[in-house]
């Protein structure tokens, strides 16, 4: 139901197409302006070489996913007060780590 109701509302949307034709089409120049080197980059971008799938998705669902981690830990912190006075790091790594009192 929640699916439907997304695709409805993204559908009806139809004002962004121009802009993103336009878009689309500035990025296709860049790489057209590139050359080999762009023909490489759109390659890796799509996915078509290195992963299998379009690199895109993961290119922006780290900064996204550490961004909405990052809003909820300020928010626990700042009503909860329950604020984290020291971190330990499992000894597998080779950063070293901060003994808690």
């Amino acid at each position: 139901m929640t699916d439907e109701l997304v695709d409805r509302v993204i559908r009806r949307q139809g004002w962004l197409d121009p802009l993103a034709a336009v878009v689309q089409r500035a990025v296709g120049k860049g790489y057209a302006i590139l050359g080999a080197p762009g023909a490489a980059l759109r390659s890796a971008m799509h996915g078509t070489r290195i992963a299998g799938h379009a690199l895109h998705p993961a290119l922006t669902d780290l900064p996204v996913g550490a961004w909405i981690a990052g809003v909820v830990f300020d928010f626990v912190a700042h009503f909860t007060s329950r604020i984290p006075t020291c971190v330990t790091l499992p000894s597998s790594t080779r950063m070293p780590s901060v003994q808690c009192p």
